[in-house]
């Protein structure tokens, strides 16, 4: 009686599945740096959001500051109401926040700049630059001309 070999042989050598999982080991060893520099730019691209973030938040409360409005409205740690004296007491400030500058609950330095153009607008600079130098995030400079509050 002859027999058909072909017909027992069913499903994969194990060779073949070695050599399937030794091809699926390389492509994703080759995945995992692409993997890593994904993730690297995600975390810069939300610190340079954030920076960017606080920057336009000091100048919204700068630009719509009220003075009937309820005190205790804050930049970094600094009154805005007392800001806002300042601005209005001379025609050009530097003011340089945090005040105290070893104070560690801060992420960012703020620098702001105020000049006077004319009897009711001020130029106003604010440069936010990170306390700890991070990988390819840089200064931050937002610029406006706002009426005085």
């Amino acid at each position: 009686m002859k027999m058909n070999k072909n017909k027992n042989k069913k499903g994969f050598l194990l060779i073949e599945v070695i050599m399937g999982l030794f091809l699926l080991g390389i492509i994703v060893v080759n995945c995992f740096p692409l993997l890593n520099i994904a993730i690297d730019n995600i975390n810069i691209v939300k610190r340079k959001v954030n920076i960017v973030f606080v920057a336009e938040s000091i100048m919204e409360k700068i630009k719509f500051y009220d003075y009937d409005f309820l005190d205790g409205e804050s930049i970094f740690d600094m009154e805005l109401k007392e800001l806002v004296d300042i601005f209005n007491n001379s025609d050009s400030v530097i003011v340089k926040l945090p005040i105290d500058e070893e104070n560690r609950a801060y992420e960012y330095f703020c620098t702001i700049y105020k000049n006077d153009i004319n009897d009711k607008l001020w130029k106003i600079s604010i440069h936010i630059s990170p306390k700890v130098d991070k990988k390819n995030v840089k200064d931050v400079i937002l610029q406006s001309i706002i009426p005085k509050p």
